[in-house]
């Protein structure tokens, strides 16, 4: 994890140029401070420095008019810099890496169109630096998250990749020679995009020259070129790769389009497709998994200037406001209702420890607007500029002009950053009346102003102005309502932006200022006799910007109810819930809240995403969406406990497989929920309460075939049981659906910047054939493949790969993502989907076969922000019956343990009573990735005619082997040429009736099969010396054991240990027979070798 200080432009890291290991020449060692005025001499301008160092503890960079820091000046500590400043705590200082500050110039140089003043664009630099959101260690967080370097420098990856040198993007390498098809690029001169067809005199770019068309494409992004070349036949064979000119490739690489971040960076040849192969080497770059860090960082921190250098474009090339004094309101005008952004404090993070973040802008002026003077009779325009970022849009000034009656010149008012260009405008004619203002504003600033003007006749018309756009975060909506007649409004601005906004009214009376009410993202409607009062939450009274999100899933009138089709919770395991998605059969999901949560040092996680399935047109209605138990913390929304009319439970979030407590008791007549409410708060924005709002009207319910176990572990155990591991150091959540009478298995894969990514296999999606409804497992973000299955066809093998990239405190346990997963049915192939990507690393598997006693019943996804975990669970069929598979083995001592459903399977110690494994179980599941257990029956479909043992070079078991009759073979390891093999007889009833197992140094080495008609193979090294040799009789009816004679070799033991079969009597099991044998092994992943942790047989087992 790097340690800071960061760049204040990239969020990546500036490093000591002393440090060990960092070359004096390396472009992270070269800095710029942006500085701010020195209070305490009296100094009030701010301004960027020259290029200096950092030295130890201390940033070494020369004033602002004097020459850079030359490098063997900064490379000898101990050698005099002349005129050298140390800034420190008293001077705020910003500091950024001279690259980064070299990219800003020009960016900003292509807004401008023209070189910048650098000491005026440092002197704006700083106040916006000065309103910059910051975190802890005062390190500032800007909107765009620095795309991803706060979470980046953490890791030593995510450093290196941060470190690699954005000035040298490219690796040595002649774009002339670069050959195209042999890196995988197919350019076509004519590609299918083309529509089909003649060429059509009707077509409006018939006539139009090639050059002209061509010229205008110059101006359009890459990704919109397939839209443009499917509106006309002659568009789409212009505007083909292989036929665009040269000049379309070279704007590709403008600072507008998407190769900006290379405008000045890539120097084509002066061949005739240097444009166009330039621009398809950086395309596969890009592309590329390795070797292309430096072009990805430069993208990068291209991306993070964005915002700024729009900013200061917008600041340099602009024409401001008017900085006049705030006009006296007369005797009978007053402020009323106000909202604004929340203001950051003055003061240090580290002298308030409670608020890790803070989110808020520093309000510079502030100017009253007024657009009515005493007769009122004059038309008025009021024109309001916006600033567009790549992250958000914002209100940045206004301009208010009177247009009198008999033609008196007008009065202008401005204030903010206005735009050249033309600006949207409200006009308000004599008689015009504001009925109100909806306000959309952020942590940030204003986004959107939303005016409903009432006209002499009745008539309400609405004039908007501005986008409700942003990146990250929510925006609310406060409606400000005024009681008497709007004659102006008192704007706050920033540098940029506007930051609150508050009416003027005509009015002799004090007004209470009613308390701010936010919402998002719509206001609640007026009140409904049909529907439940709305139940406002009350606010945590330490919250910052508190916000009701009002969630109306039901739509305007209850509509969208019976269109309903799942649920979606944004959930992280130790911080709560942090959004809702709603989905339908028609028209598009709406989300509410965010998906993403925020961490104490400003990094951007995912959250997971967990669906419940609602089935809207078969009268499906949710009755219950309550806030279920409490883990622990006080204000805050860790869990949600949904329920519908037709009997279905779900849980939304983690819990510890106890019992849910509903903070709401279920009525006996259920009404539908039409919407929800709940709070939030900057700056993470997770709920803090929940409330539900419900039709006054009952509805009808019925019960509704559900697979078990659907919403939780409830029903197959506690969730601390089955996987503890998952709540080590995040709470995990827990879905588990039937494999039986599955018809469809639908496999959802992961997305970019969701919890998971491409190469991972995030949940699945089942559908069922007895009615029984469908449920989703894991997490549901998108489809990549699907299997069916006929009626009568069963699930009896499942395999799971999953990455081995989380540590967690033990070593046995190696988790990480799903990265594949296979299915085996009953008489057809199988199906196998597998993610491979170079960057997973090492995989590791688990695979559950069903036996001829137990069929596979379930599956268990159990996952967090980090990790997935699945499991497979096994009931017993109708051929055991009442009876149990009783595993034996020698010694007392930790096993891994198999999913079954507790009911099918047990363990004791050879000859002696059942050992209660429950204390251990928590332990043994989570060996079970290193030591796989695998269960060989001496009877399977077909009976048992071979069994196959093969060595390794030096005579250890390399393979294991059992042949059926129907060709099926259930093995372990690798067979190879030099394999032994038992044939049985069984027209002479042969059968296994003794296994003979070496022991060497707590390893099986040696295994020994012997039939009961004499038969023996066995696999065991030659000279070596056994701790052991285990006997086990199979066979009740074959003669008690005795120590064997060994004619073929003599292997040196310490000690033999017979355990003859089994006697009904005391305190021992039941035994009936013997139907197979179980072995324990540490997982290899070539499999070119095996290692028998342990070794026994299995049993038929009569409960008591």
């Amino acid at each position: 994890m790097a340690a800071g200080p960061y760049c204040s432009l990239c969020g990546g890291c500036l490093r000591d140029a002393t440090s060990p290991g960092v070359q004096n020449s390396c472009w992270t060692t070269f800095v710029r401070s942006v500085r701010g005025p020195n209070v305490v001499n009296g100094d009030r301008r701010s301004s960027i420095t020259g290029v200096g160092r950092i030295i130890g503890n201390m940033v070494v960079v020369p004033e602002d008019d004097q020459p850079d820091l030359a490098d063997e000046g900064a490379a000898n500590i101990n050698a005099p810099v002349p005129r050298i400043r140390a800034l420190n705590g008293r001077i705020r200082t910003f500091h950024c890496h001279e690259a980064c500050w070299q990219l800003l110039l020009l960016q900003i140089a292509g807004i401008i169109q023209h070189p910048p003043d650098p000491f005026k664009t440092g002197a704006l630099l700083f106040n916006i630096f000065y309103s910059t959101p910051w975190g802890r260690d005062d390190d500032l967080i800007p909107e765009s998250n620095y795309h991803g370097a706060i979470s980046m420098r953490r890791s030593e990856e995510g450093c290196r990749l941060l470190n690699a040198d954005p000035g040298k993007p490219f690796p040595p390498m002649d774009v002339s020679t670069f050959n195209l098809r042999e890196h995988g690029i197919f350019v076509a001169s004519n590609s299918r995009v083309t529509p089909s067809g003649p060429l059509s005199h009707t077509d409006p770019f018939y006539k139009l020259p090639d050059e002209i068309i061509h010229a205008t494409l110059v101006y359009l992004p890459s990704e919109d070129l397939c839209s443009a070349r499917l509106a006309s036949r002659r568009l789409g064979i212009l505007g083909a790769a292989g036929t665009l000119p040269q000049s379309f490739w070279a704007s590709r690489f403008a600072s507008s389009h998407e190769m900006g971040c290379l405008y000045d960076a890539i120097i084509p040849t002066r061949a005739t497709q240097g444009w166009f192969r330039s621009y398809f080497y950086c395309k596969w770059n890009l592309r590329r998994v390795a070797g292309a860090d430096a072009l990805r960082n430069r993208r990068r921190i291209w991306r993070c200037l964005s915002d700024l250098s729009a900013i200061l474009g917008r600041l340099l090339n602009s024409r401001r406001g008017n900085r006049v004094d705030m006009r006296t309101l007369s005797w009978n005008q007053s402020f009323t209702q106000r909202v604004s952004s929340p203001e950051l404090p003055r003061r240090s993070i580290r002298e308030n420890p409670e608020q890790r973040i803070q989110l808020g802008v520093r309000l510079w002026n502030e100017h009253n607007m007024f657009f009515r003077g005493e007769g009122g009779d004059s038309r008025v325009q009021i024109e309001f500029s916006s600033i567009v970022l790549p992250s958000a849009e914002y209100i940045s000034g206004y301009r208010v002009s009177a247009q009198h009656s008999d033609d008196r010149p007008s009065h202008v008012q401005k204030a903010g950053v206005i735009a050249a260009s033309t600006m949207p405008s409200v006009v308000l004619d004599p008689g015009d009346k504001i009925s109100y203002v909806d306000v959309y504003i952020s942590t940030s600033g204003i986004h959107c102003l939303k005016f409903f003007i009432a006209k002499p006749d009745g008539e309400i018309r609405i004039h908007s102005v501005g986008k409700p756009r942003r990146r990250n975060g929510i925006i609310a909506i406060k409606r400000l309502t005024p009681e008497s007649t709007v004659v102006g409004f008192k704007f706050g601005f920033n540098m940029y932006k506007a930051v609150a906004i508050q009416l003027i009214e005509n009015t002799k009376q004090n007004l209470e200022v009613s308390p701010v009410a936010l919402w998002n993202p719509t206001l609640p409607p007026d009140g409904n006799q049909h529907l439940t009062a709305l139940p406002i939450p009350t606010p945590h009274e330490r919250a910052m910007f508190p916000v009701n999100l009002y969630m109306p899933f039901g739509g305007a009138d209850g509509s969208r109810l019976s269109s309903l089709r799942g649920i979606t919770a944004f959930v992280h395991g130790t911080a709560g819930i942090y959004g809702l998605r709603f989905t339908y059969s028609t028209g598009e999901p709406v989300m509410y809240g965010n998906r993403e949560f925020m961490e104490p040092d400003g990094g951007l996680v995912s959250c997971v995403e967990q669906t419940l399935l609602v089935d809207g047109q078969k009268g499906e209605r949710v009755v219950q969406f309550a806030p279920g138990g409490k883990l622990g913390r006080q204000n805050l929304v860790e869990n949600i406990v949904a329920r519908t009319n037709f009997n279905h439970h779900y849980v939304f979030g983690p819990f510890d497989g106890s019992e849910i407590k509903c903070d709401e008791v279920l009525p006996s007549e259920q009404s539908a929920i039409f919407a929800v409410v709940a709070s939030v708060s900057a700056p993470d924005w997770k709920f803090q309460s929940l409330q539900s709002q419900n039709f006054r009207a009952p509805c009808s319910s019925r019960p509704y075939r559900s697979a078990s176990g659907t919403s939780s572990l409830q029903n197959a155990g506690p969730a601390s049981a089955l996987a503890p591991w998952m709540n080590q150091e995040e709470g995990s959540c827990f879905t588990t659906a039937s494999l039986e009478w599955a018809r469809r298995i639908r496999i959802s894969g992961g997305a970019d910047g969701r919890c998971r990514l491409r190469s991972h296999i995030s949940g699945l999606w089942i559908e069922y054939y007895n009615g029984q409804r469908d449920v989703i497992i894991g997490q549901w973000i998108k489809e990549i493949a699907y299997v069916s299955l006929k009626p009568n066809e069963r699930i009896v093998d499942v395999t799971i790969w999953s990455t081995m990239d989380i540590k967690l405190p033990f070593p046995m346990q190696e988790l990480g993502k799903i990265s594949g997963i296979e299915f085996g049915f009953t008489g057809r192939d199988r199906f196998k989907l597998r993610q491979m990507s170079p960057e997973m690393g090492d995989q590791t598997c688990v695979r559950y076969l069903a036996t001829p006693f137990e069929d596979i019943t379930s599956i268990t996804w159990a996952f967090n922000s980090r990790m997935d975990d699945v499991q497979v669970r096994l009931k017993p069929n109708q051929l055991l019956a009442q009876k149990t598979l009783a595993f034996g083995h020698a010694e007392k001592k930790p096993r891994p343990v198999d999913l079954s459903d507790g009911q099918s399977r047990s363990y004791f110690e050879y000859g002696g009573s059942r050992i209660e494994i429950d204390f251990m179980r928590s332990r043994e599941l989570s060996m079970r990735y290193h030591f796989p257990r695998n269960t060989y029956f001496f009877k399977d479909e077909r009976r048992l005619t071979r069994i196959e043992i093969s060595p390794d070079a030096d005579d250890n078991i390399a393979g294991l082997a059992f042949h059926y009759g129907d060709h099926r073979v259930v093995k372990q390891g690798t067979c190879n040429d030099r394999s032994v093999s038992l044939h049985l007889d069984h027209e002479k009833n042969e059968k296994i009736s003794l296994l003979m197992v070496y022991e060497e140094a707590g390893r099986k080495k040696g295994l020994e099969f012997r039939s009961n008609l004499g038969q023996t193979i066995r696999i065991v090294p030659e000279n070596k010396h056994f701790h052991s040799l285990t006997i086990f009789s199979l066979d009740p009816a074959a003669e008690a054991p005795n120590i064997p004679s060994f004619p073929s070799f003599k292997p040196r033991l310490d000690k033999v240990i017979i355990n003859e079969f089994p006697v009904v009597g005391g305190n021992q099991e039941p035994i009936e027979s013997c139907v197979g044998i179980w072995t324990v092994s540490q997982h290899t992943r070539d499999e070119l070798g095996l290692e028998f942790d342990d070794i026994g047989p299995i049993f038929i087992s009569r409960n008591n």
